[in-house]
């Protein structure tokens, strides 16, 4: 007979989906330096690539703007409010990563994620905005 001890640990693990570490670091050589996202989870629905030093911003400000984002880097801001909560998945070039923000203002929760990701967890649809900044 089996007891609770032995019992738990295995009911955990087979509750528990296996994901190879190596899956966490694979990236798109393709984009080169630079970042994709996707509509729907999967990399499917439409995309849009964000070069590396892009933010892509869901609000209605026509065209691009340069900022500063208070280290000295510059990004260039581009609006669509059509992004808006509509992030399903992402991909990105060798040393690439992408942070998404859970509010138009930065505001909120915010997570970087530094390799291909097909399904986004609670992120999934939340984004009000993206950034994507690669290694020199």
């Amino acid at each position: 007979m089996i007891g609770k001890k032995t019992l738990l640990p295995w009911v955990f693990a087979a509750m528990t989906p296996f994901v190879p570490l190596s899956a966490h670091a694979e990236t798109s050589p393709g984009l080169g330096k630079g970042c994709q996202v996707f509509e729907h989870k999967d990399f499917k629905g439409r995309s849009y690539v964000m070069p590396s030093g892009v933010m892509l911003i869901a609000a209605n400000d026509p065209g691009y703007r340069t900022t500063t984002n208070g280290h000295s880097f510059e990004y260039i801001e581009v609006f669509s409010r059509r992004w808006n909560d509509d992030i399903g998945s992402v991909k990105m070039g060798p040393g690439c990563r992408v942070t998404l923000y859970e509010h138009v203002d930065k505001r909120g929760k915010s997570k970087t994620f530094a390799g291909n990701t097909a399904r986004l967890g609670w992120w999934n649809d939340e984004a009000g905005r993206a950034s994507c900044l690669c290694d020199k």
